[in-house]
């Protein structure tokens, strides 16, 4: 009946999601027209691209791939995007690596990363937060994360931070739910849930996560001792109660 309850949890929040096709269809002729013929694609990346999406955050995200050739700074093709999307009335925001543009069928986060040659797909992103750059390449992230089997255990594990107002970056999040189970295997969704936030309980301010595409990305440095404190009691909580309309809804 628990399993029911969480498994309910994930279908509501599967229902209304913004389209990605849809969000792709408004924004695409404009990042061709602000890229001009730098621009080499644009696709989904984030949560819609790997199949972890759950409505209570689940924000489109569209990276931009750009020419090697492009002459400009990373912070300069950063600021020039959001500029572009000023002027047209989406109401943007700076965030870490991408603009957010707001339009009717929801919030698009906008990443452009200019590739660093034409045989991988590795990319140099702007950090705008702490003004440098960082190497990323989503094919990794999304491999790592629909190969991993726990699709349905992720979703369950961001409704469980929003719910819980938790800070916990995605990518964190996801390898964080994969490692946490790595050894444990079970067909119920409760057994799951309870594993990982007893593995959350007694790990996450203690273990160490890298981004599989830069070694050089700690990810377990994105959080304060605060913010991880946080996590493994909200963690503890969850590992051991059976009122889960208090963890997840």
């Amino acid at each position: 009946m628990v399993s029911r309850y969480l498994q309910a949890c994930i279908d509501r929040q599967a229902t209304g999601l913004i389209a990605p096709l849809t969000a792709l269809k408004v924004f695409n002729p404009l990042i061709y027209e602000w890229a001009g013929n730098h621009a080499l694609s644009a696709t989904l990346s984030g949560s819609h691209a790997k199949g972890t999406a759950v409505k209570c955050c689940a924000d489109i995200d569209i990276f931009i791939s750009l020419s090697p050739t492009l002459n400009m700074n990373l912070s300069d093709i950063y600021d020039n995007l959001y500029n572009f999307f000023y002027v047209r009335g989406f109401n943007p925001r700076k965030q870490n690596v991408s603009i957010r543009a707001n339009h009717i069928h929801g919030t698009v986060d906008l990443v452009p990363g200019r590739k660093q040659d034409y045989v991988s797909n590795y990319h140099s992103l702007y950090v705008n937060k702490r003004q440098t750059w960082t190497q990323t390449n989503i094919d990794t992230h999304i491999a790592a994360v629909t190969q991993s089997g726990k699709t349905n255990l992720i979703k369950l594990v961001k409704i469980w931070r929003e719910r819980q107002q938790l800070e916990f970056p995605s990518l964190y999040l996801e390898l964080a739910v994969i490692r946490s189970t790595q050894n444990y295997f079970s067909f119920d969704l409760t057994s799951e849930f309870k594993y990982t936030m007893t593995w959350f309980y007694n790990n996450i301010q203690t273990a160490h996560f890298v981004d599989p595409s830069n070694t050089n990305n700690i990810l377990s440095d994105d959080l304060t001792m605060s913010e991880k404190a946080t996590i493994k009691t909200r963690a503890g909580f969850a590992a051991v109660t059976n009122d889960f309309s208090k963890v997840v809804w």
